[in-house]
């Protein structure tokens, strides 16, 4: 088997992807440029079926369902490193801000326990 038909037998859509995620993990987002859009726009979808998804993310570009959806409370918790102009209000249910400086993210990422699923994006 060659690359070409290595990479095509592990692609997903984001349906069969979401269903990666389970309750009680801890899931860390890419940032910026390759932030993962696709799964942010749909991961409501998968948390409304879970409990204690932990959620890491530097500057989501959007409010995404995940952050404004009050029916996630106690199901997902979204830490942010910064906090960007899109969801600054939706600070304190389920959004937290957790100041730090972004040459330290991984470090403090792995402190805190094991990263059970870390997600980027990136084109072709």
């Amino acid at each position: 088997m060659n690359s070409d038909q290595i990479y095509h037998k592990k692609l997903l859509t984001i349906d069969q992807a979401l269903q990666h995620i389970d309750s009680g993990q801890r899931i860390v987002a890419a940032m910026a440029a390759v932030e993962p859009q696709l799964l942010l726009s749909n991961l409501h979808q998968r948390v409304k079926h879970l409990k204690n998804v932990e959620f890491h993310c530097a500057n989501p570009n959007r409010d995404y369902q995940c952050f404004v959806d009050k029916s996630l409370d106690g199901r997902i918790e979204i830490r942010l490193m910064f906090v960007t102009a899109p969801i600054k209000n939706e600070q304190g249910r389920n959004v937290h801000y957790i100041p730090q400086h972004l040459s330290r993210w991984s470090d403090n990422l792995k402190s805190r326990g094991k990263v059970d699923i870390f997600w980027g994006s990136c084109s072709l």
